[in-house]
């Protein structure tokens, strides 16, 4: 979202709290140490990611992606999480359902789908809407699958 502001040059406006916070947030933006923070943050974000993956996989654990969206595919592929790994992704979208996520080509399946046979984990590619998805996913009766939550930093949610 980019947002504008504009006001007369002889108005002594101060910004409001919101604003004050989102320049704060931005400072430094324009240079590069701001970036090279960002991608060893990503580096081991996903570094911590894979091997958490990897090790339930071996462990025999058994992973599915929660929300197949367009940070699903970019979160799956850029991580290199396959479907040998996560077989599944589970949506609520009718459109979604049957369909493959892109080059990672893990199969979309229906919620109702998944609660047949529920997995240990569920890998939130929709970490945004963290708590909906856990009260959606205890309210249909499931309490043992637990929650990958892979951003800001990698963690398991037991809720």
């Amino acid at each position: 979202t980019i947002v504008f502001v504009a006001n007369l040059a002889a108005s002594h406006t101060e910004p409001s709290g919101r604003v004050r916070d989102c320049l704060a947030s931005e400072a430094g933006m324009h240079r590069p140490e701001y970036y090279e923070r960002f991608v060893s943050q990503t580096w081991r974000n996903r570094n911590a990611l894979r091997h958490l993956v990897d090790e339930l996989h071996a462990e025999g654990k058994t992973i599915h992606a929660y929300g197949a969206s367009a940070k699903a595919t970019t979160l799956l592929n850029y991580y290199g999480i396959t479907a040998a790994q996560v077989p599944f992704v589970v949506d609520f979208t009718p459109e979604k359902i049957g369909k493959y996520v892109p080059l990672a080509n893990i199969q979309v399946i229906s919620e109702e789908e998944a609660a047949k046979d529920p997995p240990d984990y569920y890998l939130l590619t929709i970490w945004n809407y963290r708590d909906e998805v856990i009260r959606k996913v205890r309210a249909a009766g499931n309490t043992r699958t637990r929650f990958i939550l892979p951003h800001p930093d990698v963690e398991i949610v037991e809720a």
